[in-house]
Parts: C-alpha cells; structure tokens; sequence
C-alpha cells in the first residue's frame, strides 16, 4: 500500500471511532444528555435586582417614589436600600406572581411606563423572587426629627424649626393652663410659620418634659397622627384650633418631634 493510501486509512478509521464513542456516551444505560443551562435562569435574586432591575427603578420610578413629599405617600423606594423598600411595600411585589404585582400592573397611574424589555425584565426578577427562603428583613423604622427643649408658659409660645432643618420656621401657640390646680395645658392656635424655604412636614408630635422630674414622653393623645402639611416661603398653616396636654407638668417644657421634614424650595 503506498504511503497515502496509508494515512487517508488511519484518518477513516479515526473518524469512525469517534463516530462510535460518540454513539456509546449517548446510548449509554443510565445515562442522559445534559441539558443546556436555561438563559432566564436567576442564582441570585438580590444580585439581578441590584444589576439589571435597579437601573430601570432609577430611570423611571425614583423621581416621583423615593420622596414622601412628592409621592402622595407611594415612597416604597428607600434611598440606598430599593430591595428592602420595594418587597416590604405591601402589594408591590408578589414573589413568583409578576401578573398581580403592582409594580407592573399599577393600576391608575400617571406615570411613565416600563417599556417592553424592562418589563420583561423586572417580571424575571419578581418570578425568581419565590425561589428566596427567607423574605428580606423590615427596614429600620425612620430616626425622629426632634427640636430641643422649650419651656412653655402662659401666652404665646414660638418654638424654633432651625435645628431641625428649617431656618426661619416655627411653631407658634397659644398656652392657657386650665383644670384643677392648672394640671393641664389648652393650646390653641397651634401653627407653623415657615422660613424662607418653606416647609414640608409630617406627623408632629409634643414630647412633654416634666422640669422637676427629669422626665419625658409623647403626648399620649397624637392629635397629628395623619398630619402633613406644606407650605411656600412665609406662609402660615393652622394645624389645629386647639388642644390639650393633659396632664402637664409645672415647671413643664416641650419638644417637637417630627417623622419628616425638609424646606419646600431649598436656597
């Protein structure tokens, strides 16, 4: 045989092995072909929220959601911390169910919608989001906002917002004490005035101070509960006629504390 005739044998014959091999691994009893992995596959929901879902958040919710002020109340995106917020927001996200999730599906809203791929997108995330064990931990409830302590005495009483974030701002109130023995404290007129920025603030509480005892707590009566207000630079808003702080110390003192505040139009 010549030489060629040879080598052109040896490559068949090494074709056919392969051939052969190949059909064994296949055939083989017990033994099935891997499947390729799935491309829409999500190891880790956290990680696709930070790196694909997020982004979109950004680009088309945050303006309006990450503000209480600016969102009538829809601030489910906690600044630094989107993933706790936004799956603690009840009815927001239904893990696995992205149809009856309101982050897609919204309802009546005003807003920009997603386009078609980054819906796709957050759906991905929201369906992965049922393979999680264990549902993230509540965040933290928001640190109180609270001014320094003022004594209160009969007449008008002007509280300052500066230390809180609010130049110039105040709240005013008239203080008479009536019942037995004047144990309790009527306010009336109770208002805030604003500075030069203006104001925006939510539930304003009373921490009454008893000046002999060293002591303090809220007023129990959290007459301001649902109360948030905001007004322009120079304006005055009533917050109520009147209200009673019952009992209160004599000597007494107060601080306000406050969920939220920030100047309506920053310098």
């Amino acid at each position: 045989m010549r030489p060629k005739s040879v080598h052109m044998a040896l490559l068949l014959l090494a074709a056919l092995l392969g051939t052969a091999c190949q059909a064994a691994i296949i055939r083989a009893p017990g033994v099935e072909e891997e499947e390729p992995p799935d491309p829409m596959e999500i190891e880790n929901p956290e990680v696709f929220f930070t790196t694909d879902v997020r982004p979109i958040l950004e680009a088309n919710c945050a303006s309006c959601h990450e503000d209480a002020m600016t969102s009538q109340g829809a601030d489910f995106l906690t600044p630094g911390d989107y993933y706790t917020s936004i799956l603690t927001w009840d009815g927001l996200v239904v893990p696995g169910e992205p149809e009856m999730s309101e982050l897609l599906n919204k309802g009546d809203h005003r807003g920009p919608a997603f386009s078609a791929n980054d819906a796709t997108t957050v759906a991905q995330w929201i369906t992965a989001e049922a393979e999680n064990e264990e549902p993230p931990p509540p965040p933290p409830p928001p640190e109180p906002i609270v001014t320094p302590t003022f004594p209160v005495e009969e007449g008008e009483n002007r509280i300052p917002l500066a230390d809180v974030g609010l130049p110039g701002a105040e709240l005013v109130f008239d203080a008479t004490r009536i019942g037995t023995d004047g144990i309790n404290m009527l306010l009336n007129d109770v208002r805030v005035s604003a500075g030069t920025g203006g104001l925006a603030i939510t539930h304003p509480v009373f921490i009454i101070h008893d000046d002999t005892e060293m002591t303090s707590w809220p007023d129990p009566r959290d007459p301001f509960a649902d109360t948030s207000v905001s007004t322009g630079p120079g304006s005055t808003v009533i917050l109520t006629d009147n209200h009673a702080l019952a009992p209160f110390p004599n000597p007494g003192s107060i601080a306000v504390q406050f969920d939220s505040v920030q100047m309506q139009d920053p310098p």
